[in-house]
């Protein structure tokens, strides 16, 4: 549901929509130096252990976007930080649980769940924000 509140968190913290795109490639920006800082100094942790700090980080950061603009653009790259490593480190523990010779149906069955997910957040999102009152930023009804 965050890149359905990209462009409302752009609207109500920076003044226009089209600030959420700038908030959304910001994140890819740290995500893509997160995973290139990483595989120049690899870290020696489980790919398990990763991806649950990758969660706690990225919660960190959402709650970061919520809050102000004074830590809008410092939640945006901690989202983003953590959001390479975490892809990195699902693909990891696919290859490493998933039997050889089911491999090549276990990696696009995953990348079909994750966008199916995305789909159902985005939906999900669309009717929040047509509510009369978003809780986090307010109400945007006849702003977008």
């Amino acid at each position: 549901m965050l890149v359905v509140c990209a462009p409302v968190a752009g609207l109500r913290l920076m003044g226009a929509p089209e600030s959420g795109a700038l908030l959304l490639s910001g994140m890819a920006v740290c995500s893509l130096l997160a995973n290139l800082a990483l595989a120049r100094a690899p870290v020696a942790a489980r790919p398990d252990r990763v991806i649950a700090v990758c969660v706690l980080v990225q919660g960190a950061g959402a709650a970061a976007l919520a809050s102000g603009p004074a830590l809008l653009l410092a939640g945006a790259a901690l989202v983003g930080a953590a959001e390479g490593p975490q892809l990195t480190a699902l693909f990891a523990v696919r290859h490493r649980e998933a039997p050889e010779e089911l491999r090549a149906r276990v990696f696009p069955t995953g990348a079909s769940l994750k966008i199916s997910a995305l789909a159902l957040g985005a939906a999900a999102g669309a009717q929040a924000l047509a509510a009369p009152l978003y809780p986090v930023f307010g109400s945007v009804r006849g702003r977008l």
